[in-house]
């Protein structure tokens, strides 16, 4: 298959495109940069077709996307910095990278009759729930700016196309990128989400998902995340706060 993948600077796009090719598949890696500028690890990502694309402009994804004429886009770029989203000057930005971004994308997958799988996240619903959440589960309840637009790109995808994947993903780390583990050996991990029912899960086993979710019939939505409770404590942990 031709795959388009956004975001390959990043820590996920990174390791998508590396499953990708691993697997004898070709693709385009994009992002907004003009070069890519993601970790230089030497992996296959560094040495593959690269276009700088800003997909918050209509025209240029259309553009760029046509020329490529992928059987499949994955779309993995984001604004993914959940704080900083809720700065007031910041909010606009957001949703044209998530949301807008994201539609301009399932326009020209529309028009080409291509596959798209848009990453998405569990911050769509507020995290209350105590039974995990169904694939058709419309009860959305983003309580943050980052969840909000994140949401609005589900429904640019749902409502847009046919041949579509969703798919939630939560507190994934990897080689590329900033992510937990980096800050982990500073401090405590007595955070809430790893107390109550958040595990983190490492890039690379998404990715091999994803590829295998492309064979499945589409529509479909799918959670990949560790879900599950525990309150076994290391016996290293000074505060006794940490689950493991």
């Amino acid at each position: 298959m031709n795959f388009f993948v956004t975001g390959v600077g990043g820590q996920l796009g990174h390791d998508v495109m590396n499953e990708l090719l691993k697997r004898g598949h070709e693709g385009v890696g994009s992002d907004i940069q003009e070069t890519y500028s993601g970790v230089a690890d030497g992996s296959a990502v560094t040495k593959a077709p690269y276009v700088a694309l800003d997909i918050t402009d209509k025209e240029a994804v259309e553009k760029v996307i046509t020329e490529v004429n992928p059987d499949a886009v994955i779309h993995c770029a984001a604004w993914t910095a959940v704080d900083m989203a809720e700065d007031d000057d910041k909010v606009a930005k957001v949703r044209a990278i998530n949301a807008g971004g994201t539609q301009n994308i399932a326009d020209v997958c529309k028009k080409l009759d291509c596959k798209m799988t848009y990453i998405s996240t569990d911050y769509v619903f507020d995290g209350q729930g105590t039974e995990p959440w169904q694939p058709d589960c419309k009860d959305y309840k983003p309580l943050n700016v980052y969840g909000q637009t994140k949401l609005e790109g589900e429904l640019a995808v749902s409502q847009t196309l046919e041949k579509y994947f969703i798919v939630r993903i939560a507190w994934v780390f990897g080689l590329n990128g900033k992510n937990f583990m980096g800050h982990a050996p500073k401090q405590c991990l007595c955070h809430r989400d790893l107390r109550e029912n958040r595990l983190p899960r490492r890039v690379h086993g998404c990715c091999r998902q994803f590829h295998n979710g492309l064979s499945e019939s589409l529509p479909a939505l799918s959670y990949l995340h560790g879900l599950r409770r525990t309150n076994k404590l290391p016996a290293d942990c000074p505060n006794n706060c940490c689950p493991v």
